[in-house]
């Protein structure tokens, strides 16, 4: 019963990444969807979430999986293939220029940024030490924050990308987004 719920849930997330990296829009917009989906998600399953990050580490650390990949690393996969898809189209269309970096050294650093931020928001250090509330907010501003560090085009300064939070929400995660409104965070 547990495997079975696992995997319906990551089969959700699943489909909300795949809705996320067809967003339609400038490159940078197709990254905040990403994001959003993945925050999506998290709102949704949180218990499950929390767990998938553990199993996550603890296949990693032990090396687990072998050559055969699970149903965790297939999604994983997924997000890079579509983080690593945006980023090169970035590049392509001059919106992101990445002098003496990779595209996966980016893939790995926003998945790091989202996979981080996932497993800290919560803690008691961020909300009472740094004042960081709600979490979800300094998630986004973080990502702004990175993607303007970057000279990733347009600029937040040049763009409202909580418009594109909004659109992301009412073209690709409208079905789940008002369950996810009543979730805390």
């Amino acid at each position: 019963m547990l495997v079975e719920r696992t995997l319906e849930v990551l089969s959700v997330r699943g489909e909300l990444l795949e809705r996320a990296a067809a967003f339609p829009g400038r490159t940078r917009e197709r990254v905040v969807a990403l994001a959003e989906s993945e925050e999506l998600f998290y709102r949704l399953f949180p218990q499950h979430s929390r767990a998938l990050q553990l199993i996550r580490l603890a296949g990693q650390l032990a090396g687990a999986g072998g050559d055969r990949p699970g149903a965790t690393l297939q999604r994983d996969s997924r997000l890079m293939l579509a983080l690593m898809d945006t980023i090169r189209r970035a590049q392509e269309q001059r919106d992101l220029v990445l002098p003496h970096r990779r595209p996966e050294e980016l893939a790995f650093t926003l998945w790091a940024l989202m996979f981080g931020t996932r497993a800290l928001m919560y803690t008691s250090i961020v909300r009472r030490q740094l004042g960081l509330a709600p979490p979800s907010g300094a998630a986004r501003g973080c990502l702004d924050l990175l993607l303007d560090a970057l000279q990733w085009r347009p600029l937040s300064t040049e763009w409202d990308y909580a418009a594109t939070r909004r659109r992301a929400h009412e073209r690709l995660l409208a079905r789940e987004a008002p369950r996810a409104r009543q979730a805390p965070g």
